[in-house]
C-alpha cells in the first residue's frame, strides 16, 4: 500500500511560509482592487448625485453653458461654499469641452488653477459619449488630497446631454478606512477561509450605507435654506403638492420682513444673517407639527398651515401671531432691532384650485398688507387682484409717460390778497390714461416715487415749467413742487444749476415748494441742499404749514422764503365757532417775525379772501381766483390780469427780508 512521504520540517515550513505570504499577498491585491472599486463607485455616485442636483437647483444652467451671465442666487449656489460628501472642487463644461464654471470648496483652493476657457478632451469625450468616466489621483496632501478621484459624469435634461461636470472628491480619510476594514477582513479571510464568502456582503452593506448617507446629505442639501436650516422653496412646493393630491384643506402664508434693509446697511451682513436666523427660531417655535416653515430668500418666509374642515380663521389667528412675534425686540450680541412683518394669507381650495394660482394669492395678499401700512396680516380677496390689475396698468402707463414724455402741466395763478396782482403761477403735474381719463395726481406721483421715477419726472417738471415762464412777463414767476424722494441722490441743486442755465430763467422768478414730510429724514443733508439753491438766488416755500408736526425749529433753521398755509384752515375760516382765523393770524405774526411771507391756499369765496386781507396776508390762490389752466391759455390769464395795473412796474417775488 502507497504510504505518503513525509516532508521534511523545514520544507514544510518553507511550503507553509510560502503559502501564507502567498495568501497574503493576494488578500492584499484583492483588499487594494477591492477597495479602489469601492472608491471609484463612490465617486461616480457622488458626481452623479451632485450633477443632478445643480441641473435641478440652477435656473439658469443654460446660460451658464453658453458662457451668459446667471442670476444672483445661481451664484450663491455655484459658489460651492458648503463641503458636501467630500467634494472640495468642481469644474463645469459645455457639450464641447470647453470650461464654463470652478469652483474650489475647501483646503485645496490653490490646486493648479485654470482660467475658464481651457478646453478638456475628457469632458468633450464623456459629451459625446454620454458614459462616466472616474480618474484615481494621488497628491502630496499639501497642495493636493494624498488620494482623491476626478470623475466626468454628463450633465443631462430630459435625455439630452447638454455639458459635463468635473468633481474632485477627496478620498484619503475613506480610503485609510477602507484599507483598515479589508485588511483586517483579508486577515480574517486568511485565517478563516469560510469568511471570505462573507466579505462582498459585507463590503456591499457598508457601501449601500455610505451611498444612503451621502444621498441624504445631498437631498438635505436641495431642499433646505443654508442659512436658517429652514426647507427651502422647492421643499414648500413639495409640501404643497402633496397637501393638494390630499384634498387636505391648508393656507399659505407669505411673510415679508419690514425694514430689514435698515438693519443689513446700518450694522452690516453678519447682523442681517443673525437677524435672519433669530427670525427663523421665532417662527419655528409658533409653529406646530401640521405646519411647515420655510425660507423663500432674501428677507422672504412662507409657512403652510393644515386646517381642519371649514376652519379658515386659524388661518388668521396664525397671520397674526407672526405679525405679533416678529414685532418684539430682537437681540444680536449688543445690537438690538425691531423690525416687523407683513403677512399674506391665501387658502386651498377656495382662493386657488392649483399652485400656481394659490401662490398668486398669498403674493397678492402680501403686496396689499404691505400697501396698507406694513406690520399687518391680509388675506386674499378678489378686490385685491383688481386693485393689483390697476395698479400694474397704472406703473405701465407711468413708464411709458416717462419714456415719451407724455406729461402736461397746469398752470394755477397766484394773487396778492387784493385779488387783482398776479405775483406767479404753481406748476401742477397731470397725467391721463390711455383713454384720455385725467389720473389724479394723489394716485400716480405716490407709485412714481415708488417705482424711483420720480427723479426724471420731477427734472422735466422742473425744465418744462421754467422754459414755459421765460415767455411771461418778468413780474411773475413760476412755482413748482418737489417731491421729497428728489432730495435723496443729492444731486438736486446741480439739476436746478443746469436747468436755470439751460432756461435762462430769472432765478429770483423760481420759487420751489417742499412739504414738512423733506425734513424727516437727514435734514442736515436736505438744509446743505437748500442753502447752495438758495444762494443761486432761487426762493424756497414750505407748502400744506399746518398739516404736519409743524416743528417751529425748522422755520428759523432752513432758509424758507414763504409759507403756504393749507388750504384746510379756510373751510371754518367764517364760522365763529372754528379757531381757525386765529390760528392764521399767528402764522401771518410769527411770518412777519421771522421775514416769512405768507400764501394761503383753497380760497374759494370772497368772505375768506376779505378776512386774509384784514389779517394782511401776503398772497391768495384758490379756485376763486383761478383754476388751474393749460399752458395754452396762460396768456389770457396775464392779460386779464394786466390790463387795470399796465402802469406798474415788473414785480418779482420779494425775497426773505435778511435779518
Amino acid at each position: 500500500m502507497f504510504q505518503p512521504r513525509r516532508l521534511p520540517w523545514p520544507v514544510a515550513l518553507g511550503f507553509t511560509l510560502a503559502a501564507a505570504v502567498l495568501l497574503v499577498w493576494g488578500a492584499h491585491g484583492i483588499t487594494q482592487k477591492a477597495r479602489q472599486a469601492i472608491l471609484d463607485r463612490d465617486a461616480e455616485l457622488t458626481a452623479r448625485v451632485w450633477g443632478e442636483f445643480l441641473v435641478a437647483n440652477l435656473g439658469s444652467i443654460a446660460d451658464l453653458l453658453a458662457g451668459r451671465p446667471v442670476s444672483e442666487a445661481d451664484q450663491r449656489l455655484l459658489s460651492c461654499k458648503r463641503q458636501t460628501a467630500a467634494i472640495f472642487r468642481f469644474k463645469i463644461f459645455d457639450g464641447n469641452g470647453l470650461l464654463r464654471h470652478v469652483a474650489d470648496c475647501g483646503r485645496w483652493d490653490d490646486m493648479h488653477r485654470v482660467a475658464q476657457g481651457e478646453r478638456s478632451s475628457d469632458a468633450a469625450a464623456v459629451a459625446q459619449s454620454g458614459s462616466p468616466q472616474v480618474f484615481a489621483r494621488r497628491g502630496d496632501g499639501v497642495s493636493r488630497p494624498q488620494l482623491y478621484a476626478a470623475a466626468f459624469m454628463p450633465l443631462a435634461l430630459e435625455q439630452d446631454v447638454m455639458g459635463v461636470i468635473e468633481v474632485y472628491i477627496d478620498h484619503t480619510a475613506r480610503a485609510r478606512m477602507l484599507e483598515s476594514v479589508l485588511l483586517t477582513a483579508g486577515a480574517s479571510i486568511s485565517a478563516l477561509a469560510g469568511s471570505a464568502f462573507a466579505l462582498p456582503a459585507l463590503l456591499a452593506l457598508w457601501h449601500a450605507r455610505e451611498r444612503r448617507k451621502t444621498a441624504h446629505r445631498l437631498r438635505h442639501v436641495a431642499s433646505h435654506d443654508e442659512l436658517t436650516g429652514l426647507l427651502n422653496r422647492s421643499a414648500l412646493v413639495e409640501r404643497i403638492d402633496q397637501l393638494m393630491a390630499r384634498k387636505t384643506e391648508f393656507a399659505v402664508h407669505f411673510i415679508d420682513l419690514d425694514r430689514f434693509k435698515d438693519v443689513n446697511d446700518n450694522h452690516g451682513h453678519p447682523v442681517g444673517d443673525a437677524l435672519l436666523r433669530e427670525v427663523a427660531e421665532r417662527l419655528l417655535h409658533i409653529a406646530s407639527d401640521s405646519i411647515c416653515v420655510a425660507r423663500l430668500g432674501g428677507d422672504e418666509f412662507a409657512m403652510v398651515q393644515e386646517l381642519a374642515p371649514a376652519d379658515e380663521l386659524a388661518s388668521m389667528r396664525l397671520a397674526r401671531r407672526i405679525v405679533t412675534a416678529i414685532d418684539l425686540p430682537f437681540h444680536m450680541g449688543e445690537v438690538e432691532a425691531r423690525i416687523g412683518a407683513s403677512v399674506g394669507t391665501s387658502l386651498y381650495p377656495r382662493d386657488g384650485q392649483n399652485r400656481e394660482r394659490l401662490l398668486v394669492a398669498a403674493d397678492l395678499a402680501l403686496y396689499a398688507a404691505k400697501r396698507a401700512g406694513r406690520g399687518r396680516a391680509v388675506g386674499f380677496e378678489s378686490s385685491i387682484e383688481e386693485e393689483r390689475r390697476s395698479r400694474q396698468a397704472l406703473e405701465a402707463r407711468l413708464r411709458q409717460a416717462v419714456e415719451d414724455e407724455d406729461f402736461e402741466i397746469y398752470y394755477q395763478p397766484l394773487y396778492s390778497t387784493d385779488g387783482k396782482t398776479l405775483r406767479a403761477f404753481e406748476a401742477l403735474l397731470r397725467l391721463n390714461a390711455e383713454d384720455g381719463t385725467p389720473i389724479s395726481p394723489a394716485v400716480f406721483i405716490p407709485v412714481a416715487e415708488e417705482l424711483r421715477l420720480i427723479d426724471r419726472i420731477g427734472q422735466w417738471v422742473l425744465r418744462e415749467a421754467c422754459q414755459t415762464a421765460t415767455l411771461w412777463p418778468g413780474s411773475i414767476s413760476i412755482a413748482v413742487n418737489l417731491s421729497p424722494l428728489q432730495f435723496l441722490s443729492g444731486s438736486l441743486s446741480t439739476i436746478v444749476h443746469s436747468v436755470l442755465d439751460e432756461t435762462g430763467i430769472d432765478p429770483r422768478r423760481l420759487e420751489l415748494e417742499m412739504t414738512e414730510s423733506v425734513l424727516l429724514e437727514k435734514p442736515d443733508a436736505i438744509l446743505a441742499q437748500l442753502n447752495i439753491i438758495k444762494s443761486f438766488g432761487v426762493s424756497i416755500a414750505l407748502d400744506d404749514f399746518g398739516t404736519g408736526y409743524s416743528s417751529l425749529s425748522y422755520l428759523w433753521r432752513f432758509p424758507f422764503d414763504t409759507l403756504k398755509v393749507d388750504g384746510s384752515f379756510m373751510v371754518g375760516l367764517n364760522d365763529p365757532a372754528s379757531r381757525s382765523r386765529e390760528v392764521l393770524d399767528t402764522i401771518i405774526a410769527l411770518g412777519r417775525v421771522l421775514n416769512l411771507h405768507v400764501t394761503a391756499e383753497g380760497v374759494e369765496t370772497r368772505e375768506q379772501i376779505e378776512v386774509l386781507r384784514e389779517l394782511h396776508c401776503d398772497f391768495v390762490q384758490g379756485f376763486l381766483l383761478g383754476r388751474p389752466v393749460r399752458s395754452t391759455e396762460v396768456a389770457s390769464v396775464i392779460l386779464e390780469a394786466l390790463k387795470p395795473r399796465d402802469e406798474e412796474p415788473p414785480l418779482i417775488l420779494p425775497q426773505r427780508k435778511q435779518a
